[in-house]
């Protein structure tokens, strides 16, 4: 019997061919554009790929099912019918009920696991969906089932130890999958999800080196177009890119997000929420935050007194517009705080500056909660000030801003007081 009448040979065809062509629906028309123009036909994605599996389960129907096949042969054919039903987002019971009856005839059947774990997960069921992948990687190490634990294990726990736990757990079971296919862009994206939620829920200071791990990974995802047409994938990587401040990159992501997933409310949210924070900013420091005349003498006056106290005599205090672009390590900077940014897509404590020039610029804080932080009015000296520039588009117009970043409060002093490590 040849390969192109073998049944189990069709039938395993017939369901690559459907996984195929939703995988690859969007890499056709990809050409890296936001614009809703060339991806108009996602939104017929998922009618296009119940036509095809319509299609699909019907020739697997007419396929001659041999009386005399074995238990491993009757086993394939059901996952394949399985796998056909499994293509939906959502837990179908006939998926569930076909992938049964593989696993009960193939108890060894790797794929019959992966597939019934991805099925218990659609359900909610994560306990149940570890289970079916630790059962499938006893029989066969492989990048599925590494991979899809790794998703699974950052979802449980109920204690922090326990959710520690499986988040490193995660970490190493995204590497394990990639040690099977270095090139697979899909677990470069599942590895770097694992460190960006190891980043972010991390109970002591963040570890920048998780983050750096963070951004290696998605990038090398970014880099290959299955990965980067996935809407979570765009997603998480947008919150990279917004904490790194790389405003664009992060408006990108989330505008390719809407347009590939409309129905997915999170993105939009999400981007109208950075969009109104970066014009905020902009706008405040513009206007230097709508401060009358006699208002910003005032805040000058007080701030040439501070730099004559004798705890600054031997610093070397910088205006604004004399700093460059990245450390600045021979000169602090001396400003009032003349306004305070609220909004709920910062991720760091935000305010405008102002020199003793007048000019302004934004400041960013990390790793300090707002209670601790300086109020509108106070007078900050940042150390050693890292100075950025951005420059990102918003409905047709460009903005640019000058900022600094302050990874570290220890560099901070606020009202001429230094901030104490019990208040970080």
């Amino acid at each position: 019997m040849t390969q192109n009448n073998n049944p189990l040979e069709v039938a395993k065809h017939i369901v690559d061919h459907l996984y195929d062509f939703r995988d690859n629906y969007f890499i056709d028309c990809d050409n890296g554009s936001n614009t809703s123009e060339p991806l108009n036909s996602y939104k017929s994605k998922q009618i296009d790929v119940n036509n095809k599996l319509e299609e699909a389960l019907k020739r697997l129907d007419e396929l001659c099912v041999d009386n005399e096949w074995t238990a491993s042969d009757r086993a394939l054919y059901q996952l394949q019918r399985g796998r056909a039903f499994n293509i939906s987002d959502k837990y179908v019971d006939q998926a569930f009920e076909a992938l049964s009856r593989a696993i009960k005839l193939w108890p060894q059947l790797t794929e019959g696991w992966n597939q019934l774990g991805e099925w218990y997960r659609k359900k909610g069921d994560n306990e149940a969906a570890l289970n079916c992948f630790e059962s499938a990687l006893k029989h066969e190490i492989n990048k599925t089932s590494l991979r899809n634990a790794s998703i699974i294990l950052r979802q449980l726990g109920t204690t922090a130890q326990e959710k520690s736990s499986n988040l490193l757990k995660s970490v190493e079971r995204a590497k394990q999958a990639l040690e099977c296919d270095v090139c697979d862009g899909i677990s470069w994206y599942i590895l770097g999800n694992a460190y960006l939620t190891l980043f972010f829920r991390s109970h002591t200071k963040r570890d920048e080196s998780v983050l750096k791990a963070c951004k290696v990974a998605y990038l090398k995802a970014y880099n290959h177009p299955l990965a980067r047409n996935q809407t979570d994938f765009l997603f998480n990587y947008a919150t990279v890119c917004h904490y790194e401040h790389h405003f664009q990159r992060a408006l990108d992501c989330l505008q390719r997000a809407v347009i590939l997933d409309p129905e997915w409310e999170e993105p939009l949210a999400k981007q109208n929420a950075l969009i109104a924070y970066l014009k905020d900013i902009c706008d405040v420091i513009d206007k230097k935050a709508s401060l009358k005349a006699r208002r910003i003498k005032l805040l000058i006056d007080s701030l040439i007194k501070d730099t004559r106290l004798k705890i600054y005599e031997k610093r070397k205090f910088a205006q604004i517009n004399d700093l460059e672009v990245g450390t600045n390590a021979s000169t602090d900077l001396i400003c009032k705080v003349i306004h305070c940014i609220n909004n709920s897509s910062a991720m760091a404590n935000t305010y405008c500056l102002m020199d003793g020039n007048k000019e302004c610029m934004a400041l960013f804080v990390y790793n300090l909660s707002a209670q601790n932080g300086p109020k509108t009015g106070d007078s900050i000296v940042i150390q050693r000030p890292t100075v950025e520039s951005h420059d990102f588009d918003i409905e047709d117009k460009n903005y640019t801003l000058k900022s600094i970043r302050v990874d570290n409060p220890l560099n901070l002093i606020i009202n001429n007081k230094t901030i104490s490590k019990d208040n970080i």
